[in-house]
């Protein structure tokens, strides 16, 4: 009787075994980068959080910048932020004109990040700043 409890017991534990779920990076920018007149600092800000099993994800933010001609784009910075939690994050990413100096032309995000679902990359709106 008692081999057969702990028979039972073995095979409740087995069954209830939970099967892995693929962790998933569920993201949205949630403010476009901004342009204007004398623009000093862009900024954008984006959101995520992780369904399935909880395994760090980690998203690397480009600031590009493309020519008033649309003939030549260029990374200007990048940033890496990490997302842990099913809880929703944000995060606001910046990047900053020389001092004494405005933005020019077109300045964007990409954000890159691989999940369960493969590589992703989103892009923002374009921001046109200019000088007055």
């Amino acid at each position: 009787m008692k081999k057969l409890l702990v028979l039972f017991v073995l095979v409740l534990l087995m069954g209830c075994k939970k099967e892995p779920q693929p962790t998933v990076l569920n993201l949205a920018i949630t403010q476009q980068p901004t342009g204007g007149y004398n623009v000093e600092t862009v900024s954008a800000t984006f959101t995520g959080s992780i369904t399935g099993d909880i395994v760090p994800v980690v998203v690397t933010i480009e600031w590009w910048w493309e020519n008033g001609y649309h003939t030549d784009q260029k990374m200007k910075s990048t940033n890496n932020y990490t997302f842990s939690s099913a809880t929703m994050n944000a995060f606001t990413t910046s990047w900053a004109a020389s001092a004494g100096y405005y933005h020019l032309n077109y300045f964007w995000i990409k954000i890159k990040w691989t999940d369960a679902n493969g590589a992703h990359v989103m892009e923002s709106n374009k921001a046109y700043c200019d000088a007055s």
